[in-house]
């Protein structure tokens, strides 16, 4: 009966999700800051199945799956009413999240929480826009002011910076929230996927991608902005704009796998101290 019930929910769902679906499969192919959504996705379903292979008891019956179809109906039809599409898409997973609770009988549905709710760092936040330009802005101030500190000539007014013999524009790509999106997507994954972390070092570990990946940006702008200044622009946009963002991207992987490092050695440090007692 459970199974019959879960595929009417699946096929409404196909029916009532079209243009959600439709809206997040345009933005993985043309969004600037979520074209990892395919990959997302099929790391999801990919660590679905290898949840499933290692947790093989199923859940039980229960009724949790009421509250979750019924907060992914609350969703959906908020995003209707306030024509936020973030809001219908989210609903789409917990939808997902209600049909795998429904199978308990036959899934390890506690398991399968965390894959099924994965896709939604793929959903494009409605914000975006908002949150760039204030990153836009923090970015261009906190360099101007370091380089002040640094006694060099330099003023900002917006997303601008003036050199002596010239300005930068730091633009909505150099803002940090193409980094910063990556980054927390692979920071929640690398929690999900290290399952002898302790849920402090997962938090942890999310919620200093944040930080690192903004730290990382405004490492790169001051180092372009002493580039431009000590030689000139030209160069700093011909060599360190293009040749910087890989190098920059690498020293922020490289000090986020250092955080990570640590987060797991807390446990393994955990591990030993209750082995000694």
């Amino acid at each position: 009966m459970k199974i019959i019930i879960a595929f009417a929910i699946a096929a409404t769902g196909s029916f009532i999700f079209y243009h959600a679906i439709e809206w997040l499969l345009v933005s993985w192919m043309q969004h600037p800051y979520y074209k990892q959504g395919f990959i997302v996705l099929a790391l999801s379903i990919i660590t679905g199945i290898w949840r499933g292979i290692k947790n093989k008891k199923p859940f039980g019956d229960n009724y949790v799956w009421l509250p979750c179809l019924l907060l992914s109906s609350m969703s959906y039809i908020s995003g209707i009413y306030t024509g936020l599409m973030f809001l219908q898409a989210l609903a789409i997973f917990i939808a997902v999240l209600s049909i795998i609770f429904l199978l308990g009988a036959y899934l390890p549905a506690k398991a399968l929480i965390a894959p099924a709710l994965l896709p939604l760092l793929a959903i494009p936040f409605p914000f975006i826009p908002e949150i760039t330009a204030f990153l836009q802005m923090a970015i261009v101030r906190a360099s101007t002011l370091t380089l002040q500190v640094m006694n060099l000539s330099v003023q900002c007014s917006g997303a601008r910076i003036f050199f002596p013999d010239g300005e930068a524009v730091v633009g909505e790509p150099s803002s940090g929230i193409r980094s910063l999106i990556a980054l927390v997507t692979i920071a929640v994954f690398a929690a999900v996927w290290s399952g002898k972390m302790t849920v402090k070092g997962k938090v942890v570990l999310s919620i200093a991608s944040f930080f690192v990946a903004i730290f990382g940006n405004y490492i790169r702008v001051v180092t372009f902005s002493i580039v431009g200044y000590f030689w000139n622009l030209d160069t700093a946009y011909d060599m360190w704009h293009d040749t910087g963002n890989l190098f920059f991207w690498i020293l922020t992987l490289l000090a986020f796998m250092g955080i990570w490092y640590l987060c797991n050695r807390e446990h393994a440090n955990k591990k030993h101290k209750e082995v000694k007692r």
